[in-house]
């Protein structure tokens, strides 16, 4: 009877040891996984802002940039600032024209600010009997245009047509090969005599000067060298009254604005 009883308690502390130690180790179990933490994920990295120092020396590059640009277009206006008809310099102020005993006279025009007609050149072409400067806002000379004197009595274009081909000959010889074109020169196909009411006569053929008026007849010549874009054109100003234009605008100094205006938007 006594080994029962003493057997009897030492099962009940055998039990309530592993009862204990179960207790423990799931404790620890538990208190372990509530001490481990899950990864952060990572968070986006805000782009830092550049410093002061870096800005400066970005605007120190940008404005050397800037510089050596301004540089060689200065040094290709320069070169080719002779190439302007009439004896002037591209590139000039209205002043240093001026300098060179030329009248200028302001002209209205909307299309090109700061434009005068002018007269008493270093040099003259004397079929020559308006000319047109555009100096623009910065004043700086960048386009001639020339208007010829008035061919009277010469509604058939043949005077006027003499003048084109002689014109474009010495251009061809000074700028190369121009791009020319001409329109209306074709002579249109007669109507079919159903299309006419009988004995109503054929209609009449326009002038040359009116196919002119009408723009149904045009002759142009585009030429192209060292900056330098002339465009040769011919007018009518009436039935019987032709002319030519030559329009010379230097590229160097449209292109240079259009940088700037670049630059500041």
């Amino acid at each position: 009877m006594k080994f029962l009883i003493i057997a009897f308690l030492l099962f009940a502390n055998i039990a309530s040891a592993e009862e204990d130690m179960s207790a423990l180790l799931l404790g620890e179990e538990v208190v372990g996984k509530k001490e481990e933490k899950a990864p952060e994920a990572p968070q986006a990295q805000t782009p830092s802002k550049p410093s002061a120092e870096a800005v400066k020396a970005d605007n120190i590059l940008k404005n050397m940039a800037n510089l050596m640009r301004e540089e060689k277009l200065q040094a290709k206006m320069t070169e080719l600032s002779d190439t302007a008809p009439l004896g002037l310099k591209w590139g000039t102020s209205k002043k240093e024209v001026e300098d060179q005993k030329v009248i200028l006279t302001a002209y209205n025009d909307n299309k090109y600010p700061e434009t005068y007609t002018g007269s008493n050149f270093p040099k003259e072409l004397p079929s020559a009997e308006n000319v047109v400067l555009s100096f623009g806002e910065d004043n700086r000379l960048w386009r001639i245009v020339i208007i010829s004197k008035i061919q009277t009595d010469d509604k058939d274009g043949i005077e006027i047509m003499k003048t084109y081909d002689d014109l474009k000959r010495l251009l061809t010889k000074k700028y190369g090969e121009g791009i020319e074109t001409k329109k209306g020169f074709d002579a249109p196909p007669a109507p079919a005599p159903e299309t006419r009411r009988r004995n109503e006569p054929a209609p009449m053929p326009l002038s040359f000067t009116e196919s002119m008026m009408k723009r149904q007849k045009m002759v142009y010549n585009q030429f192209k060298k060292d900056g330098v874009e002339i465009m040769l054109t011919l007018g009518a100003k009436s039935a019987s009254e032709t002319y030519y234009t030559l329009s010379y605008k230097f590229l160097p100094i449209i292109e240079d604005r259009e940088k700037k205006q670049l630059d500041a938007l």
